[in-house]
Parts: C-alpha cells; sequence; structure tokens
C-alpha cells in the first residue's frame, strides 16, 4: 500500500508510518495511537475496505485517533477501471454481515466519487 500511495499519490516514503506488527484491527488501531502519540502525528488516513472501515473508524476512534477513511477500492479504481467490475461483484454478496447497494457503488465508482458516497445499505 505505501508503494501504491507513493506511485499514484507522490506520497513520500518517509512520510508514511507504517505499523505492520499487530493481529487485528483492535491491536492495529492500539499500536498506531503509540506511534502517532509519539511522533507527535496529527493526520491519519485510514485504508481499508468499504465493509471494514465502520468498525475499523470504531476501533481508531476508540483510542483517541481522529483518522480520515481512505477506501480501498477508490485507489484500486484509479490503478485500474477493470476493477470496478470486480468491486460490484464483490459485493454481490453479504459482506460484514450487509448486504451493499451494487448498484450505487457501481454509479459511484463509474462516476470517479468513492465507493461510499450517498450509499445506503439494502
Amino acid at each position: 500500500m505505501a508503494d501504491f500511495l507513493h506511485r499514484n499519490y507522490a506520497v513520500p516514503l518517509n512520510a508514511m508510518v507504517l505499523e505492520e506488527e499487530s493481529a487485528d484491527t483492535k491491536q492495529n488501531a492500539v499500536d498506531c495511537a503509540r506511534i502517532v502519540m509519539r511522533l507527535g502525528i496529527d493526520k491519519i488516513g485510514l485504508v481499508t475496505s468499504l465493509y471494514h472501515m465502520e468498525q475499523a473508524a470504531t476501533f481508531f476512534n476508540e483510542v483517541g485517533l481522529d483518522v480520515k477513511p481512505l477506501y480501498a477500492e477508490d485507489l484500486l479504481i484509479r490503478e485500474d477501471p477493470a476493477w470496478i467490475d470486480r468491486i460490484v461483484k464483490f459485493y454481490s454478496t453479504p459482506r460484514g454481515g450487509r448486504r451493499w447497494n451494487t448498484e450505487q457503488i457501481q454509479n459511484n465508482l463509474r462516476r470517479g466519487k468513492s465507493i461510499a458516497e450517498a450509499l445506503t445499505q439494502v
């Protein structure tokens, strides 16, 4: 992901801090909070999939981090629009205990909008 952000968004590699030791999202939030406090970082992007974002953001907020959601699907289609069909197919079955509005997902992605924009659960 770091290489992707560097290559496609010109984010300097030395501007990113990767946490690669945690075994689950809750521990990832705790470990990231330690890193953020130690370094005095105030802007945090949370990269994960649509179906996982709500839970992940909750864990990060619980440890006092204010995160900006960055949906992995939005990043994938910028690299290759062919991902749109794969993403729609992926969300055509329940994910994260929910059924997703694949028509809205497809419309969002085809129009260059975020996967989550105006998305309602079905």
